[in-house]
């Protein structure tokens, strides 16, 4: 599946486990994924968002101008920039950890849509990010 190793089976208690071997980053839009080996489960997902940002990939069209413009995916649940990794259900079952990346428009873009409701506001920074498909997340869970 595209969220593989999400399953608890022989999973360690979170108080067993010290650091996490790896989380691999599915970036939707344009198709990509990159592997970041140096996380802690000791960190915040405030700090894992600031570490995703300094070593985005820069060969990528989007580049996220700071943390606060990413937003990460885990096991159908946005993560809380509060939390602490190791308090996440599940995320380090597997030794391979994955999570979907969404990178929020800049506020001049954010700023440009005008429309009234939610669902238009919805519909107009999808298409200006690429189609109707941009920011929704395609996993497939098995």
């Amino acid at each position: 599946g595209f969220l593989a190793g999400g399953g608890c089976s022989g999973a360690q208690p979170p108080a067993q486990r010290a650091a996490m071997p790896s989380v691999r980053f599915l970036y939707n839009d344009e198709n990509r994924e990159f592997v970041l080996s140096d996380v802690s489960l000791s960190m915040t997902v405030q700090a894992l968002k600031q570490m995703v940002k300094d070593k985005w990939p820069s060969d990528l069209k989007t580049q996220p101008p700071d943390a606060s413009h990413v937003r990460l995916l885990f096991a159908g649940q946005f993560l809380s920039d509060g939390a602490h990794l190791k308090d996440v259900p599940h995320f380090a079952a597997a030794e391979t950890t994955s999570v979907h990346v969404l990178v929020l428009p800049p506020p001049s873009e954010s700023k440009a849509v005008t429309s009234s409701t939610a669902g238009e506001k919805t519909a107009q920074a999808s298409a200006g990010r690429g189609g109707a498909s941009a920011g929704r997340c395609q996993c497939v869970i098995s």
